[in-house]
């Protein structure tokens, strides 16, 4: 048997005839690729920050194609995630305005994200679409066609569909060509070494964390700023003005949320809080009232990875913290200012450390990482 030069000299043959047989496809393949390679352009501008440019690009991308039935699907992913670059920046209304866009433009659209918040928005949408079809008008008819399938599974990248012409790409040839030279592979290399056929684990490079702060008090008002390795993410002042009960607890004292969210590579950041230097009491005269504190919640929505084979959901150190919001009587200092910070670590899934560690897991199974 031979080595390594007779698989490469295999690899070179196979590349050769796939690249033959690809030449000999319908000219009208790679116009549908151009499709999408622009919505796979929108999300890159989009997890790269760049919100404008991806709405831009995808209000272009829908102008362009929403009259053309073949495209139904395609149009629908753009709505998709043009709903979902709404859903980042906040605004809300055109979240909900093009989540119905998508359902009706293309009912049996799917699409498993990551977020569970935003999934279960999406959801909630598709029904309301679905219900408002059903109650429309028996003369009124809307003339569909059968749609493809969805894809079975979703790596954070748009795919089109196929086109619904008939085929002129040999497909039965094709993969004939590719067995007939994989078989020649084995034979000529013996199979080859276990390390050689397992893919590498992929490196995670860059790491989303949501964080949902909720504010719990009452008979106070304070200024609040929460900064993430001394970027400040949020200014707010919070009011707990309703009503006091001396029986409070956590679960019975008003609340108000907020979501922030951070990016990064795997390591330590520090999540630093400060209250003050505007403190007030509605109720004066009942200090023992005096009572307020902050938890934030965090988790992992979204990572990004490279050089291997999904590495797996990165892990956090801690999923809640706990601030205090009430001055320090023992520290005069801090009836103007009361600052505290806690540590946060993001590190390597728990299968690919050492068996000495083993770090709190996110829950949820099915989030997904996408390879650059």
């Amino acid at each position: 048997m031979l080595g390594g030069k007779s698989l490469r000299i295999a690899g070179v043959v196979a590349l050769i005839l796939f690249s033959w047989f690809t030449l000999t496809a319908d000219l009208a393949w790679a116009g549908q690729q151009d499709e999408g390679d622009a919505l796979l352009k929108a999300r890159r501008l989009y997890q790269q920050g760049d919100y404008e440019g991806s709405i831009r690009l995808l209000d272009n991308f829908i102008a362009k194609l929403k009259a053309i039935v073949a495209q139904k699907k395609n149009v629908a992913d753009a709505f998709y995630l043009l709903a979902k670059v709404y859903y980042t920046v906040g605004e809300d209304q055109k979240v909900d305005d093009n989540l119905r866009k998508v359902f009706e433009t293309y009912p049996a659209f799917e699409h498993r994200d990551v977020d569970v918040d935003f999934a279960q928005r999406a959801e909630r949408i598709r029904l309301e679409v679905k219900a408002q079809r059903a109650e429309a008008p028996v003369g009124e008819t809307v003339a569909t066609e059968p749609e493809p399938a969805p894809p079975a599974a979703d790596n954070g990248i748009i795919l089109t569909p196929a086109k619904k012409k008939k085929k002129k790409f040999p497909v039965l040839l094709v993969l004939g060509g590719v067995a007939v030279v994989a078989l020649l592979a084995v034979l000529l290399g013996g199979g080859g070494s276990k390390d050689d056929k397992k893919e590498p684990v992929g490196t995670i490079t860059r790491v989303r964390v949501r964080v949902t702060v909720v504010f719990a008090g009452q008979n106070l008002i304070t200024n609040h700023k929460i900064f993430i390795n001394d970027n400040q993410k949020l200014f707010k002042t919070v009011r707990f003005n309703d009503n006091y009960d001396p029986n409070a607890d956590y679960e019975s004292l008003q609340k108000q949320e907020v979501i922030l969210n951070f990016e990064g590579g795997l390591g330590t950041y520090e999540i630093r809080q400060e209250v003050g230097p505007f403190w007030a009491k509605p109720h004066p005269l009942q200090d023992n009232y005096w009572i307020g504190k902050t938890v934030f919640k965090l988790d992992v929505v979204e990572y990004d990875y490279v050089d291997g084979r999904d590495p797996g959901a990165p892990v956090l150190s801690t999923s809640e913290m706990e601030f205090h919001v009430n001055p320090d009587d023992n520290d005069p200092a801090s009836d103007w200012y009361r600052i505290e910070s806690q540590n946060v670590s993001i590190m390597r899934p728990a299968s690919s450390q050492s068996m000495g560690s083993s770090p709190q897991m996110r829950s949820g199974d099915d989030l997904r990482g996408k390879k650059n």
